[in-house]
């Protein structure tokens, strides 16, 4: 399994959504959102986008190229954080 599907549940986990909870919120089915976490290459750039701003941070800490959780603009090392 890709690395990054077990940070989209570790994410939502630590929010306190449930899978359902979840999909809501992104507006698509149950088992589509049950997709995005356990199928890799399911996850479209709408889902992922929407994936970062549910859970306040960035499309790259969902896809595991940083690992600073914090929105683009927010973190503590960039200018104007």
């Amino acid at each position: 399994m890709k690395m990054f599907l077990k940070r989209i549940k570790e994410l939502r986990e630590a929010h306190g959504l449930t899978s359902q909870q979840t999909a809501d919120a992104l507006g698509i089915r149950l088992e589509a959102y049950h997709a995005c976490e356990n199928t890799p290459g399911s996850l479209s750039g709408e889902i992922l986008v929407g994936l970062a701003r549910l859970y306040h941070t960035s499309v790259d800490y969902i896809l595991e190229l940083t690992d600073a959780p914090e929105p683009y603009g927010e973190h503590p090392d960039r200018e104007g954080a």
